[in-house]
């Protein structure tokens, strides 16, 4: 006889049920590392994932990660806040720098637009005339500070910025001995002066300008003692004096 349970005994067993992926272990880990770690904290404390040591140390990380953070782009604000009020300040300041110095320009200009000028070619041939004459009695008159062409090549050779301090753009008188009458590559007409080393090769240097001054130089020879007024130029080369005259 055929037994009634035969039937139930051979009944397939019913899947278990399936955990929904939110509350796996994996998906939890990875809403926190990842994603978006509050809901992370939110489903392992809900599900009771790991042990409780574990899950308050998880909770302490996160809270401190969140802090620290937190500080840090405020403190980024203010630092880019001074910053940018900084810039500001000094665009402020150059641009009202730059203001002023327009104004003084402009005043500049206003005065000079206001001088008096020469309407014709003989009045500016004439005012020419006058400045030159007058430039030429300066030189002539005027305070002129007395050294050896010795003693002005010494002190350029022992130390130039000292002696341009001295003497660069400075009314000069030197006598010595004509060592050389020639002009440049440029045809600029000048003389040198003998120096007291024989082993030097640089020398004092006077350039003259003035026609009137270029023809006295013809009646001139070399081994002459000569005094000559100009204005030193500094050092290239040699030490070098322009615009001289012959007294």
């Amino acid at each position: 006889m055929d037994n009634p349970n035969a039937t139930n005994q051979f009944q397939p067993s019913q899947a278990p049920e399936k955990t929904p992926f939110y509350q796996t272990t994996w998906f939890i880990l990875l809403m926190m590392f990842c994603c978006c770690f509050p809901v992370g904290l939110f489903l392992m404390w809900k599900y009771k994932k790991f042990h409780i040591g574990v899950r308050i140390a998880f909770t302490s990380f996160f809270i401190l990660l969140f802090l620290i953070s937190f500080i840090g782009g405020i403190v980024n604000v203010v630092g880019s806040s001074k910053k940018a009020s900084t810039a500001y300040s000094s665009a402020y300041s150059e641009d009202k720098y730059a203001d002023s110095d327009y104004e003084t320009t402009e005043d500049i200009l206003a005065e000079t637009t206001q001088a008096p000028a020469a309407t014709t070619p003989a009045e500016t041939a004439e005012v020419i005339l006058e400045e030159t004459t007058a430039a030429i009695t300066d030189m002539t008159t005027g305070y002129y500070q007395d050294i050896t062409p010795g003693d002005l090549l010494n002190a350029y050779e022992a130390n130039q910025v000292a002696a341009d301090e001295l003497y660069k753009d400075q009314n000069l008188r030197l006598t010595g001995v004509i060592l050389e009458i020639g002009n440049d590559s440029s045809n600029r007409a000048y003389i040198t002066f003998e120096s007291s080393d024989t082993y030097n090769i640089t020398t004092v240097q006077c350039y003259f300008s003035d026609s009137a001054q270029i023809e006295k130089l013809s009646s001139l020879t070399k081994g002459d003692t000569i005094t000559v007024l100009g204005v030193c130029g500094g050092k290239f080369a040699n030490v070098f004096l322009n615009d001289c005259i012959i007294e």
